[in-house]
């Protein structure tokens, strides 16, 4: 690869770096090239990128103080995955396919939020549940005492409307009248 060609790897890799939430370095040995292709899809499919970029060139991309334990990790064949909207789809991914192909991937830390994360760190946050999972929890959460709230409130009204049709069929039962239909 001659010196533009690493120069376009590695703004394209800065780039992507920078508009990305999260960055995972994972060791891709062994992997066939169907399988990559089918990471990479489904990397895409969550709103990220899967990037296999020789370690030199990864390290001037992660140049600044702050990725120093990151360039640590840079040995052997690496991979890079960015998240651009939400990086617990793409670990998830990630993790699953590290599951499925029996190790042949395997996460060794990354980027979150402009930090250092382990692998392990990675994998915890990968057993998350998604952000729209998240959401609905929450909103469930505040709807149940508002709906618990409503039904304490309704109960002594539905308590009057029994007492009255009570009344009603005893009056009627009395009158010797039939009880009106509801």
């Amino acid at each position: 690869m001659d010196r533009t060609g690493k120069a376009q790897v590695t703004d394209e890799v800065s780039q992507a770096l920078s508009g990305s939430k999260a960055v995972v370095l994972a060791d891709f040995t062994g992997i066939s090239v169907e399988e990559v292709t089918k990471l990479r899809s489904q990397i895409r499919a969550k709103k990220g990128k899967f990037k296999v970029a020789k370690n030199t060139l990864v390290a001037r991309a992660f140049g600044g103080e702050e990725y120093s334990a990151f360039r640590k990790l840079l040995k052997g064949p690496n991979a890079l995955a960015f998240a651009y909207e939400d990086p617990i789809a793409i670990l998830k991914v990630l993790s699953d396919f590290e599951k499925e192909s029996q190790g042949k991937i395997k996460i060794r830390g990354g980027v979150l939020d402009g930090k250092h994360a382990t692998a392990e760190e990675l994998k915890l946050i990968a057993t998350l549940p998604s952000r729209d999972v998240l959401r609905a929890q929450v909103v469930g959460l505040i709807a149940s005492p508002i709906q618990r709230l409503l039904t304490v409130l309704n109960g002594p009204a539905r308590k009057l409307l029994y007492a009255l049709k009570a009344l009603e069929e005893k009056k009627a039962a009395v009158d010797g009248a039939p009880a009106p239909q509801s």
